[in-house]
C-alpha cells in the first residue's frame, strides 16, 4: 500500500518529516527560511522548528505546501524511519509532475497579467486624449471709432470629457476692453493681451465674450487684427489658435448694420437679437439697435462721434 493510500486510510491529519532533510533541500537550492514561511504563510519560528524537530509531526497540507515551495514531492520530505501516520484525506489531486509545472509558469503568467493591465491603462489613457478644443472669433466687419462694439468666440470640444482651459486674446493697439462674460481673469497691459481660464463645466459649446473700445480718434488707415489661441488639458494638440474673423475696418456706420446701407434690417437685427441675453450682460445697448431698426435710418455725427436716429 503506498503512502498516500495509507494517508487516506489513517484516522489523523499529522504525519512525520525528516527536518534534516528538509534543511538540506531548502539549503541546496538556495531557499531562505523567510522565503519557505512566506509561500505557507507561518513563521520563519515554525519553520525552523520543522527543521530541528522540534515539531515532528506536521499537517499534510502543510507538507504539501512545503514540498511545493522546496519542488519536490511530498513524500520526499516525510520520516522514513517512523511510523507512517496519515491524513483522513489527502487535499488536491495533482501530481508533483502537475505543481512543477505550476511553480515554472506562474512567473510567465504574471508577466502576461502585467503586461494586459498595463495596455489597458495605456489604452485608457489614450482614449481620454482623443478629443480636440476649438475656438471660433465672431467679429464685426466695421466699428465706429470710439464706439464699443462685441466680441464673441465659441468653444467646443469632439469629445463629452470635461476639460480645463486656458484662452488669450490679443487686441489691436489703442483698443481697451471694457469688460468680459465671463470676467475678463487677467490683463497684461505690455502686449494688450486678455486672458481667462475656467472649465467645460459650462454647457458645450459654450461662449466667452468682450466688450471693446478704440480711441475716438481712431483712423481708417489702420491694421486692425485680431490674434488668440486656447490652452486645453488632456486635449490632442494642447494649443490651438482661435479661428474665424480676425479682422474689421474703422466705419462710420453701426457695427451690426453689416452691409452699411445706413438702415438695420430685420435679418441684421435678428442676428444680434440671438445673442440678446449675453450682449445685454457685456453692457451692449441693445435699445439703441431696436431704436435704429425701428426709424428705419441713421446718420453718424462726426463732431459728436455718436449715432443720429432717423436722419
Amino acid at each position: 500500500m503506498s503512502i498516500k493510500d495509507q494517508i487516506l486510510r489513517s484516522p489523523v491529519s499529522r504525519v512525520s518529516v525528516d527536518g534534516g532533510k528538509i534543511k538540506f533541500i531548502r539549503e541546496s537550492k538556495g531557499l531562505t527560511q523567510l522565503y519557505v514561511a512566506t509561500f505557507l504563510s507561518v513563521t520563519t519560528d515554525t519553520v525552523s522548528r520543522w527543521e530541528n524537530g522540534r515539531y515532528p509531526t506536521v499537517k499534510w497540507e502543510n507538507v504539501e505546501k512545503l514540498a511545493e515551495a522546496l519542488d519536490v514531492t511530498p513524500e520526499e520530505l516525510l520520516d522514513s524511519g517512523a511510523g507512517q501516520p496519515g491524513g483522513n484525506r489527502i487535499s488536491g489531486g495533482s501530481s508533483a509532475e502537475d505543481r512543477r509545472w505550476r511553480k515554472r509558469l506562474f512567473p510567465i503568467v504574471l508577466v502576461i497579467i502585467l503586461a494586459i493591465v498595463a495596455g489597458g491603462m495605456l489604452i485608457l489613457s489614450s482614449r481620454q486624449k482623443v478629443f480636440t478644443v476649438t475656438a471660433t472669433r465672431f467679429l464685426p466687419k466695421h466699428i465706429a471709432p470710439g464706439q464699443p462694439f462685441p466680441v464673441v468666440v465659441r468653444v467646443e470640444s469632439s469629445g463629452a470629457q470635461p476639460f480645463a482651459f486656458i484662452m488669450e486674446e490679443k487686441l489691436p493697439i489703442n483698443f481697451t476692453v471694457l469688460r468680459g462674460q465671463p470676467e475678463v481673469a487677467a490683463f497684461d497691459s505690455g502686449t494688450n493681451t486678455v486672458k481667462w481660464i475656467g472649465n467645460s463645466r459650462l454647457s458645450s459649446p459654450f461662449f466667452l465674450a468682450y466688450l471693446v473700445v478704440t480711441s475716438a480718434d481712431l483712423q481708417k488707415s489702420v491694421d486692425i487684427t485680431f490674434t488668440g489661441r486656447i490652452k486645453a488639458d488632456n486635449a490632442s494638440g494642447l494649443e490651438q489658435h482661435i479661428q474665424g474673423n480676425s479682422e474689421l475696418t474703422i466705419s462710420n456706420h453701426h457695427w451690426v448694420d453689416a452691409n452699411v446701407d445706413g438702415i438695420i434690417n430685420d435679418e441684421e437685427i435678428l442676428t444680434a437679437f440671438s445673442s440678446a441675453e449675453l450682449l445685454r450682460d457685456l453692457g451692449v445697448d441693445m435699445d439703441l439697435i431696436r431704436q435704429i431698426w425701428s426709424a428705419g435710418s441713421y446718420s453718424w455725427d462726426q463732431k459728436t462721434n455718436q449715432y443720429q436716429i432717423g436722419k
